[in-house]
């Protein structure tokens, strides 16, 4: 790995970690109020990773007392949807009454068009869910004004930037961005977006040539700009914040302030389920891979590694469970090959359980794109924490973090000669699946300890900015 950006291990290992002064007695039960207005694309009752991770983190900043509000659109996310369907939801109006949340929050629902499998149907859809955010904000400003410290923006949905800009600006608070990818880095690989779904369209064909050179600059212009004028930015990596620093698209107060914050993607998991192993006289390898089949996985590399093992003689299994842009087109594929590889739609955290104990080992699985060196799966974080083995084709902190805490083997992206090499030493050395509890404790301990601190002095210095400390 590139050393410029390796983590630091007190990053990963700090032995102790005190409140601060946010915990003195002489800070009054007021003072110790934030109000968050958290403006997003995804909430509950959705049940996707988004929506996981920042129910997690409203249900900690409700537990310190704090009042949390939430913009966001009625849940549509992966759902086709009927035009009387759409405005039956309220697809057009902005929601008169809050909602009230699993943890306490109150949600107020926003206008949204309905999202599909492509890219420009995404941006559409997204586009469309920032424009409502900000006129939610606008029909409940008398209700927000004054009574909002800072707005807080979750980004993948790159629109949701500007839409926290302006709300801040309406509420006359500061504004922080969650960035949970490397924005705007992965702009630039927007060639091979869907170089694994297959024969590119006419539509991208055309796309690519003047009009995505002039989208894409303007869009990082932008987003820079956002970024830098914000005070303060959550990343789910170490290398991510590092990077935006270092190229200073993290905003002087924020780097000033030490406001840039770590926070990954150890929420709760969605299942109770601990691996266990056993050593019987089975011969076949089980592979499991759970998760989005998307463009930034490029899982066709697999079905290349599986196709080297059958040649070799090696008895494996491969079940995937999801729904994603490039499914199909791996179906087709393992069609043609005639590989031992089951597909299953998307299934349900808590019906995952008899799958994981099915398989000997996880595969976790990115493309080759250098800004997903700065991506962590949070898949990473649920498959540690339930003892399970982790085939991991990886790169950058994703990769450190599973050698590091020995929750099993990396390979670099797109090498299924080592995939298929790391496999086959699996088959002919099972004990070698079996993992001590160093990464589950670690999870446990990012999760109970080192997040619920970090999150409560970054709202309260966020607080802190507001009122002009």
């Amino acid at each position: 790995m590139n050393e410029r950006f390796e983590p630091k291990e007190s990053e990963f290992w700090e032995p102790t970690l005190r409140r601060s002064v946010y915990m003195s007695a002489k800070i009054t039960a007021k003072e110790r109020i934030v109000r968050v207005l958290v403006v997003s694309q995804y909430w509950a009752p959705e049940y996707g990773v988004p929506q996981r991770r920042w129910g997690w983190l409203a249900e900690l900043m409700k537990s310190e007392g704090h009042e949390v509000v939430v913009l966001t659109p009625p849940p549509h996310y992966l759902r086709n949807l009927s035009f009387k369907e759409w405005l039956s939801m309220g697809g057009l109006r902005v929601g008169r009454r809050a909602e009230v949340g699993p943890a306490g929050e109150s949600i107020f629902r926003t206008p949204f068009f309905p999202a599909g499998r492509s890219l420009t149907q995404r941006a559409v859809n997204q586009l469309f869910v920032a424009t409502g955010a900000i006129l939610g904000a606008v029909v409940h400003r008398r209700a927000l004004n004054g009574k909002i410290d800072v707005v807080i923006g979750t980004v993948p949905a790159l629109p949701t930037l500007i839409a926290s800009r302006v709300i801040s600006w309406l509420l006359k608070t500061p504004y922080a961005i969650d960035l949970r990818d490397a924005w705007p880095d992965l702009l630039h690989e927007h060639k091979k977006w869907n170089f694994s779904v297959g024969k590119p369209s006419l539509r991208e064909r055309i796309f690519r040539f003047g009009p995505a050179q002039l989208v894409i600059a303007v869009t990082e212009i932008i987003m820079n700009n956002c970024l830098r004028h914000s005070a303060g930015i959550i990343s789910t990596s170490s290398l991510l914040l590092e990077k935006l620093r270092r190229t200073e698209q993290l905003s002087l107060a924020a780097q000033q302030l030490d406001k840039g914050v770590v926070i990954r993607n150890v929420f709760p998991p969605g299942t109770g389920f601990e691996k266990k192993y056993y050593y019987g006289g089975d011969s076949v390898l089980r592979v499991l891979y759970a998760g989005t089949v998307g463009r930034a996985q490029n899982l066709g590399n697999i079905l290349d590694a599986l196709e080297i093992l059958r040649k070799d003689g090696i008895n494996i299994e491969l079940r995937i469970i999801g729904e994603g842009a490039t499914k199909q087109q791996l179906q087709r594929q393992s069609r043609a090959l005639d590989l031992p590889v089951s597909f299953l739609g998307r299934v349900k955290p808590d019906e995952l359980d008899e799958h994981y104990d099915w398989a000997d080992t996880a595969l976790v699985h990115l493309a080759a794109w250098p800004p997903l060196r700065m991506a962590i799966p949070s898949k990473i974080y649920e498959l540690m924490e339930m003892g399970m083995h982790i085939s991991g084709v990886l790169d950058g902190e994703a990769a450190f973090l599973v050698r590091h805490l020995e929750a099993g083997f990396t390979v670099k992206p797109e090498d299924p000669a080592a995939l298929a090499e790391a496999w086959r030493n699996l088959a002919r050395n099972r004990r070698s699946l079996e993992i001590g509890d160093l990464a589950k404790d670690w999870v446990r301990q990012e999760r109970n300890l080192r997040t619920p601190i970090i999150l409560e002095n970054f709202v309260r210095a966020l607080r802190g900015k507001n009122a002009g400390s």
